[in-house]
């Protein structure tokens, strides 16, 4: 059954995988692929979900809508913001294609937890977390300003617009080993999270 009516899933799928050596999305995980388990995840909270790629038909076998970077090759804040643009919905739970363990009581918590024109995330010791996020797709303007004038990061848009923190302890309790952040760069991430699964077996 979808979840939330007023917010859309948001997968930023664009990454080379340059550490990797192969498209992150695509690369299996137990008997799924990584983007299938982030998709699994968020599903069931949301009303439904938009995969942001450069490469739809390597991903169609997911039967969701895609959408491209609005100018490919800008990052992840492009790739936000593109999702953004195309959300039907007035927030966004935006994730990263890597990232197979989100817990969802902390997804939960980000959604209860929205206001209009205030990003909602979760902060770790390393601070505010630009991702998982909700976003209001009101902020697309912002994040328009910030690409204009050349700044591309995340972080760049978590500096310039208001957020609502679940704060360490929050998350702490909600996830407590932080498997919400365990994202796979290397070959090395993967093997590692495969022996997480196989723990979790």
């Amino acid at each position: 059954m979808p979840g939330h009516p007023e917010i859309t899933g948001i997968v930023l799928a664009g990454g080379a995988g340059r550490r990797m050596g192969a498209p992150k999305p695509l690369l299996r995980l137990g008997g799924s692929t990584l983007i299938e388990h982030v998709v699994a995840a968020i599903q069931p909270l949301v009303s439904g979900v938009i995969v942001v790629t450069n490469d739809p038909e390597s991903l169609a076998f997911l039967g969701l809508p895609t959408v491209a970077d609005a100018e490919p090759g800008r990052g992840p804040l492009m790739g936000l913001y593109s999702g953004l643009l195309a959300c039907p919905t007035p927030y966004a739970l935006a994730v990263p294609c890597d990232a197979p363990f989100l817990a969802p009581a902390l997804l939960e918590a980000l959604n209860a937890r929205r206001r209009a024109d205030t990003m909602t995330l979760p902060e770790t010791d390393h601070g505010p977390q630009p991702m998982p996020g909700v976003y209001p797709t009101a902020l697309a303007p912002t994040i328009a300003s910030l690409l204009e004038s050349g700044r591309a990061a995340l972080r760049d848009l978590t500096a310039s617009a208001p957020v609502e923190l679940l704060t360490k302890e929050e998350v702490r309790t909600l996830d407590p080993e932080g498997r919400t952040f365990m994202d796979l760069d290397t070959p090395e991430d993967l093997a590692a999270a495969q022996a997480e699964l196989e723990g979790r077996g």
